[in-house]
């Protein structure tokens, strides 16, 4: 970019003075950029008497106008006749810049100027507390926000601007998980005998407990012995053998129980020899049917005697207060019977 002038030769060697455009300055104080270090003041007589100023290579410089000053424009110093004429252009290869916090990116000049120019360039960051640039282009980025970086020739009469964008990083993306498979499975009954009508609840351990699709599947062998639910109830419809088995929708794997389904006794005699327990999935409670008065032993898995309890014959109820949830005997005269409290 280029600044167009109306040159004014003063009364100092080697400096020159620009006058841009036909504005004529009111009294007061004018800041331009220097190319050249001094001192300068017009001498009496002078028609740029009244005017000084003070050049400082590179930096903004005072321009004081008194009353009835003729000179019009705004001012500023070059080096040189020659600097000003050698150097036609100046860019910046890119006019704007995206930059992430803490991050840098560089600005590279192209010069249009002659082999003797004055080649020195200004930087300048229009707020340094966004991005600060050095004298090589190098920009860095502080904090979120914008800034426009300026290159100037030292004359001040060309200059490149590029807009910089800082934003803030992108968060980390969150890790993915380690995935949790399934390495095994269990039933807490390996086998089981039930009486036709009869039901039994299996219960799967899948491991690890914390295992990503800890979701299993339930098939009998023969779901005309036995069939079992998605929940892992298993009713005994017609005597026979039957295999129930659950496997792991993670992998495939598989444990089984081996069911033996027995006849209902049909003869009275049968009936009146045979101690009943029902139901064999309780809540609170269940019965015992008996012909003849006789002790009930209430048994957990491990063999542990919990209750003895009188039984008079016919019907009796026995309540499950007090006992925990899981599987255990109910053993009578010539009989044990498996239940599960839920």
């Amino acid at each position: 970019m280029r600044k167009l002038y109306l040159y004014l030769l003063i009364a100092l060697p080697s400096t020159l003075l620009y006058a841009q455009e036909s504005q004529v300055w009111e009294t007061g104080v004018f800041s331009c950029v220097a190319g050249v270090n001094g001192e300068m003041q017009a001498g009496e007589g002078e028609e740029t008497d009244g005017i000084s100023w003070q050049a400082i290579a590179g930096q903004p410089f005072d321009v004081t106008v008194e009353a009835d000053t003729w000179l019009s424009g705004n001012v500023e110093v070059a080096a040189s006749v020659r600097e000003a004429e050698e150097i036609q252009s100046i860019q910046l290869d890119k006019s704007a810049l995206a930059l992430e916090e803490g991050k840098g990116g560089t600005l590279t000049v192209t010069l249009d100027a002659g082999e003797t120019a004055n080649e020195t360039l200004i930087w300048h960051s229009s707020d340094e507390s966004v991005a600060t640039v050095n004298e090589a282009g190098v920009v860095i980025a502080h904090q979120a926000g914008k800034a426009m970086i300026t290159v100037t020739t030292a004359s001040g009469n060309f200059f490149a601007e590029c807009e910089v964008t800082i934003t803030k990083p992108a968060p980390e993306p969150e890790p993915e998980p380690t995935p949790v498979y399934v390495t095994g499975v269990e039933l807490n009954l390996t086998s089981a005998t039930l009486e036709v009508g009869e039901s039994l609840r299996l219960v799967a351990t899948v491991r690890p407990a914390y295992a990503d699709d800890p979701s299993v599947r339930w098939s009998s062998s023969d779901a005309a012995i036995a069939s079992v639910d998605e929940r892992g109830l298993v009713q005994a419809l017609r005597p026979g053998s039957a295999t129930i088995t659950v496997t792991t929708n993670d992998g495939g794997l598989t444990a089984t129980c081996a069911l033996t389904v027995n006849e209902i006794p049909t003869a009275i005699e049968d009936v009146e020899a045979k101690p009943v327990v029902y139901p064999t999935i309780v809540r609170d409670k269940f019965h015992v049917n008996v012909s003849e008065p006789q002790a009930v032993y209430l048994i957990d898995i491990n063999g542990r005697v919990l209750r003895v309890i009188q039984v008079r014959a016919g019907e009796t109820t026995v309540w499950m207060n007090g006992v925990g949830t899981g599987v255990y005997l109910v053993r009578l005269d010539g009989r044990t019977v498996r239940i599960i409290k839920e």
